[in-house]
């Protein structure tokens, strides 16, 4: 039965929400809590607001008298709540749902479902808003409007819930979120928490914790960094890399992320003053053979030392065993570089069973940007220093890149400093040394542009070299290629890091080389074509060449090469370790 018909005559009400002037607190009388008398605490009739009489019954003409026989002249709230009153009675016999009681009403919205018919029924609303009966426009029925609430609804409502069916619901905040990726994306697991970085998703033991935008993206980045510090600079350029921002808005996702993370053990947000973050945890990449990143800060060990003319060289160890040195390569950064998928694998191939000592070459990195030369030969001789500073007597040698023309060079001149050579999508010549008349332009034109649109915020010129790197990469790793670039070096210096390599020519040192040799390359590489990796190989005695069935420069641990890439280089490293 609708509230406030005929048939509820007569059923007490609780105290109202109001107070009178006087202070006592209002009484609602008659049926289903319609006032039907106001007092001011003595008893006498308190006339409110100058609206007419409003009969109980709609049938009835008949005002409803106080106790001193006077006639209640009610204000609008209650003239609102009749109106309601009446077009409530009036569903009666239509065949029209009548209201829901007020708890069943709660319990439905609380259930956040659509179903708020008497009988299972369920009222839904257009996707235009609707008025409810009795509220006014332009005044919040439940705020002091017009048109109040009836008894028991929620507030800020007015009239009988109309909702939307489950469908028609958007969620707050969602703002139109597309729905799950269909491309597979990271997934890493840390104490009791798993974070699905593509499905935008974090869930501690099962269940979903909420986490703003910006917050969920600032996670990721701290949890792809886990163990190492993450510069509040770098994160800021990464969150907002087209938009000028305060340092207190990083802080604020911060702050948020350690309300997820509090009370957890093995979980731990440290903040380095004046410098950034660092996430303490063990990570764990799903799918992934061994830890996605180090455990702690110590995992990677920097050092620092000093060329033959001065320059400034950085290095780093990386795991535990027997050494194995990697030359450097086109644009490297010791610190960023486990951040970004497209080496952290490779990161973790070399250092499994090896301490990998690895350097920035002059002129990017953590290395010195400002070094008085950039030359092939700096390179070599480079590669020299950090074999003496890292106190490597011997060791297995990787080249990739630039960096196989660069350890090839060195082994050929240091045959009892190299055990054995990898080289990957390397060359004998540089694209300067090919003599190619049309080559040669394009590679100076490519150095002018560089020189001009390397360094800005705006990808799309870096975007050239990454599609060329990586033809096959998704849109993600794209984007991140993109920003390492930038945040590896200066316009200037990739400009004349492009130029020295033109000048790579070791036809003539291949002859020299007298280690086992393993060469892969890219059957489709657009960077370096396959020839080149075939002359490489053909020069040196007894190197055993492996074609990848890729298109990429570099390798990817989500295409079907990785599989053979790593088989064949651990099968060649065991076998060397064993000779």
């Amino acid at each position: 039965m609708a509230p406030g018909c005929a048939e509820d005559r007569g059923r007490p009400r609780g105290p109202a929400r109001g107070r009178g002037s006087g202070g006592t607190r209002l009484r609602r009388g008659g049926g289903e809590g319609w006032p039907s008398r106001r007092t001011d605490g003595g008893g006498r009739a308190r006339p409110r607001g100058q609206g007419p009489c409003v009969p109980r019954d709609p049938t009835a003409a008949r005002p409803r008298a106080s106790g001193n026989g006077l006639p209640v002249r009610l204000g609008a709230r209650d003239r609102a709540r009749a109106r309601h009153r009446r077009s409530t009675c009036r569903c009666q016999g239509t065949g029209a749902r009548p209201s829901l009681t007020p708890a069943r009403r709660r319990r439905a919205l609380q259930r956040g479902t659509g179903a708020l018919g008497s009988a299972g029924g369920a009222v839904q609303a257009p996707r235009s808003s609707a008025r409810a009966p009795g509220a006014r426009a332009g005044r919040s029925a439940g705020h002091g409007g017009s048109g109040p609430s009836p008894p028991g609804s929620p507030r800020g409502t007015s009239g009988p819930q109309l909702h939307r069916s489950p469908a028609e619901r958007r969620p707050r905040g969602t703002l139109g979120r597309r729905g799950p990726s269909s491309v597979a994306g990271p997934v890493y697991s840390f104490g009791p928490f798993r974070l699905e970085a593509h499905e935008r998703r974090l869930l501690r033991d099962g269940s979903v914790v909420p986490l703003p935008g910006k917050a969920f993206d600032t996670l990721v980045l701290l949890v792809e960094g886990a163990g190492s510090l993450q510069r509040q600079q770098d994160l800021i350029d990464r969150l907002w890399p087209d938009t000028f921002v305060e340092p207190n808005n990083l802080q604020y996702n911060v702050s948020l992320i350690r309300r997820v993370l509090e009370r957890t053990d093995g979980v731990e947000l440290q903040t380095v003053r004046g410098q950034g973050y660092r996430l303490v945890a063990e990570v764990a990449r799903e799918g992934a053979l061994a830890p996605a990143r180090p455990v702690d800060g110590a995992a990677q060990r920097n050092y620092v030392c000093k060329a033959q003319d001065g320059t400034r060289l950085a290095y780093a160890r990386l795991g535990d065993g027997p050494p194995m040195v990697k030359a450097a390569n086109w644009l490297s950064h010791l610190e960023l570089d486990w951040r970004f998928e497209v080496w952290r694998h490779w990161l973790d191939l070399f250092s499994r069973r090896h301490t990998l000592v690895r350097y920035d070459a002059r002129g990017n990195g953590l290395s010195d940007w400002a070094p008085p030369e950039l030359s092939f030969e700096r390179f070599v001789s480079d590669l020299g220093t950090v074999f003496d500073a890292a106190g490597v007597q011997r060791a297995p040698l990787v080249g990739l890149s630039q960096g196989a023309s660069v350890a090839v060079a060195y082994a050929a001149r240091h045959p009892e400093r190299v055990s054995a050579l990898v080289l990957i999508g390397g060359c004998a010549r540089g694209w300067r040394a090919k003599n190619k008349p049309k080559l040669t332009r394009a590679f100076e034109a490519m150095m002018v542009l560089m020189r001009q649109g390397w360094g800005g915020r705006n990808a799309a010129f870096r975007q050239i070299f990454t599609t060329t790197f990586f033809p096959e990469a998704s849109q993600e790793l794209a984007e991140e290629f993109n920003e390492l670039q930038r945040l590896t070096t200066t316009p200037d210096n990739a400009a004349d890091l492009l130029s020295a390599l033109g000048d790579i020519d070791i036809r003539e040192e291949l002859g020299r080389v007298s280690v086992p040799t393993l060469v892969l390359h890219s059957r489709d590489d657009a960077v370096v074509p396959m020839k080149d990796g075939l002359e490489l190989a053909s020069g040196i005695a007894g190197a055993r060449f492996v074609p990848l069935e890729s298109r990429n420069h570099v390798v990817l641990p989500t295409e079907p090469a990785w599989a053979r890439f790593s088989q064949e280089i651990e099968t060649f490293l065991a076998q060397e370790a064993l000779s």
